[in-house]
């Protein structure tokens, strides 16, 4: 019973504690992902230029490799501080980590 109770709440530690990693020796923590886009597919949107235009403006954006064409941007929040980081790693590719980090 008690070893159940123990996986039971690793399984929800582990879901706050798991980093993702974006690129570059860059990694996140999966609670703090509030999305992830392709950045073909992003770009296309006037919203999203603007929202990105926006956060390049106010400092939030880091591009992950910047010798790298980025193919995704991962937005995150950590105490109430957005960051857009731009990765080269295929949105795809993080969205796998994060989906097997619950």
């Amino acid at each position: 019973k008690y070893a159940t109770i123990y996986s039971d709440i690793m399984r929800n530690m582990r879901r706050y504690l798991v980093f993702i990693h974006i690129g570059n020796n860059i990694s996140v923590l999966s609670k703090e992902i509030i999305a992830i886009f392709d950045m073909e597919i992003a770009t296309t949107m006037r919203d999203s230029r603007r929202f990105l235009k926006m956060c390049d403006e106010e400092d939030f954006i880091e591009n992950v490799m910047p010798q790298e064409m980025p193919k995704t941007i991962v937005i995150t929040e950590r105490n109430g501080r957005s960051r857009v980081y731009l990765s080269p790693i295929s949105a795809a590719t993080i969205k796998k980590r994060f989906n097997m980090s619950y």
